[in-house]
């Protein structure tokens, strides 16, 4: 037999076509995976188009939600107090602290009494930090630290208290004065002192007013300091970690660029960042190792009361014409809102972006953008609005009664 077979070309070189099967099956089989195609395409298609509306509704959800007003309330839970009408009350743990001059207990979210504390103090004033807090009694000598298990630790100082800050590790910083010095000490965990910072009246000044970092290791005073006739208003900071120990007395930087105006409050917030209030500004630092002004933002009217949350300051505003009016800034010195408000609320505070206020018969809430969601006249006296941190609900502290209640 002549000639050469290649399985592409064949005998003598011819192409040969090899085809298995029915050609007709070959067509019918790619129509279908034509349609295959044709409809998976389609079901990614409305599959992307449900997962859209999905998210526009969440979005819608969430906006409802945040921004939704309320005009009354209904009362899940009620019970009657059995405290003094001196008792006060502060939100703490999804609950709230209840305190006086005889005791401290402590309430769960639900209103139910967690553990209660008794004690004996003239003046207590409460702070509180990442879980733990701290009584103080002002003009006193003693010092109590809680969390939400219950009594931590017992602080005695050797002269009388005249203000306590907390620490995000339960450290207390104390200021004190004898009447000849002022003395600002921390205490450890065990209650021992840690360091102390003495001032006089005719040397650095009168601390007005304290703030620790939230790692204790920085410490912020304001004084009023006299010369002659006239006081004047100076920041400190002091440095107790590593890089303060080569300064004298730990002082790492000073501020007296207040025209004339006095500090009547000092605040961190975490570790870096620190804000003075004075009568009509605010004045912002990059509390670094050594501390620097970053920004000040002056205030038209005169500063009553300086509240604030986690990334923001409230100010309470008295203008010449005595109006009052709440402007909330960020850590930037934005203002985030400006509103004008009745001057007889008097107790004002933070939850989830929202600002809270109250007086002896009603509340209101507002949005972080000042846009006012409730107004609601309470059915009894009023003692203080709670929030409870979940959106919509309260604890409402009427003069006889406990209420959880939820906004409508």
């Amino acid at each position: 037999m002549s000639g050469h077979y290649d399985k592409q070309q064949g005998r003598n070189g011819k192409v040969i076509n090899i085809r298995r099967g029915n050609p007709g099956e070959d067509d019918d089989r790619s129509q279908m995976n034509s349609r295959l195609r044709r409809h998976r395409r389609k079901v990614r298609a409305r599959l992307a188009r449900l997962g859209l509306i999905l998210v526009l509704i969440c979005v819608l959800l969430v906006v409802w939600l945040f921004n939704r007003s309320y005009n009354s309330y209904s009362i899940k839970a009620s019970v009657s107090r059995e405290d003094t009408d001196a008792s006060r009350f502060v939100a703490y743990g999804g609950g709230f602290v209840r305190y006086s001059n005889d005791g401290v207990a402590c309430f769960g979210s639900s209103g139910e009494m967690l553990w209660n504390y008794p004690y004996s103090m003239n003046n207590p004033e409460i702070r509180i930090n990442n879980g733990y807090f701290a009584i103080g009694d002002m003009t006193g000598s003693q010092v109590l630290v809680f969390n939400q298990s219950g009594f931590l630790r017992e602080i005695t100082t050797a002269y009388t208290i005249t203000q306590i800050e907390l620490s995000a590790g339960g450290l207390v910083a104390a200021s004190l004065g004898d009447g000849t010095a002022n003395y600002v000490n921390l205490y450890d965990a065990e209650g021992n002192q840690v360091y102390s910072v003495k001032t006089t009246l005719t040397g650095e000044g009168y601390p007005l007013a304290i703030a620790i970092s939230d790692n204790a290791q920085k410490l912020a005073l304001a004084y009023a300091c006299i010369s002659g006739d006239s006081v004047t208003a100076n920041v400190a900071f002091y440095n107790f970690a590593e890089t303060g120990q080569s300064e004298n007395k730990r002082l790492v930087g000073g501020f007296d660029n207040f025209d004339d105006k006095l500090v009547g409050d000092v605040h961190f917030f975490g570790n870096t960042s620190a804000a003075a209030i004075s009568e009509d500004s605010i004045t912002y630092y990059a509390a670094g190792d050594y501390p620097s002004q970053a920004k000040r933002v002056q205030i038209d009217g005169m500063i009553q009361k300086a509240f604030y949350g986690e990334d923001r300051i409230g100010l309470v505003i008295e203008d010449e014409n005595s109006a009052y009016r709440l402007e909330v800034y960020d850590l930037s010195g934005t203002r985030l809102c400006s509103f004008s408000i009745d001057q007889s609320y008097t107790n004002f505070s933070f939850d989830h972006g929202r600002i809270y206020m109250n007086n002896d018969s009603s509340f209101r809430i507002y949005t972080a953008g000042g846009r006012k969601i409730a107004d609601i006249t309470a059915q009894l006296p009023v003692t203080a609005i709670v929030p409870t941190g979940a959106r919509g609900g309260c604890f409402l502290i009427t003069t006889n009664y406990i209420q959880k209640i939820s906004l409508r």
